[in-house]
């Protein structure tokens, strides 16, 4: 695959030409909080070079990676937040055409079985994520 893609705004972000709110990063991978949240510190996972969104045609090693790459966010998460019991790993794609894996945390508490947050109407400012990548950043292994 191609290290980037042309309009591809994940190989835009991974270039640096576009804001992000880094949680972790590898040689071959990025994950960064997602600016249109289904949970507080829902995050994306995606490999550094391009691949096609479509996780099915992918070469299973790139998806192991991704997947393992995943998992070691999701560790800073819990640190991070301790309400944090779980992740929902979901590889979606349709709206961005690069081979990415969502977090969306999950927290329980006494009254409800799992808890998520509305999501917003507008993207969330770089101001307000910054802060939650940063002390994510800081839940180091």
């Amino acid at each position: 695959m191609a290290p980037s893609q042309d309009g591809c705004i994940f190989c835009q972000i991974v270039a640096g030409q576009a804001p992000k709110a880094v949680v972790y990063e590898d040689e071959d991978h990025l994950a960064f909080l997602d600016i249109l949240p289904a949970a507080e510190l829902m995050t994306v996972v995606i490999p550094k070079n391009h691949h096609p969104s479509d996780f099915s045609l992918a070469d299973p090693l790139v998806v192991g990676n991704l997947v393992g790459a995943a998992q070691k966010v999701v560790a800073r998460l819990k640190r991070a937040d301790p309400r944090i019991s779980r992740c929902v790993l979901t590889f979606e794609g349709h709206q961005v055409a690069h081979l990415h894996a969502n977090l969306l945390p999950l927290r329980r508490d006494a009254t409800t079985p799992w808890q998520t947050w509305i999501p917003p109407s507008s993207p969330v400012s770089l101001d307000r994520l910054e802060p939650l990548a940063a002390k994510i950043r800081q839940a180091n292994s």
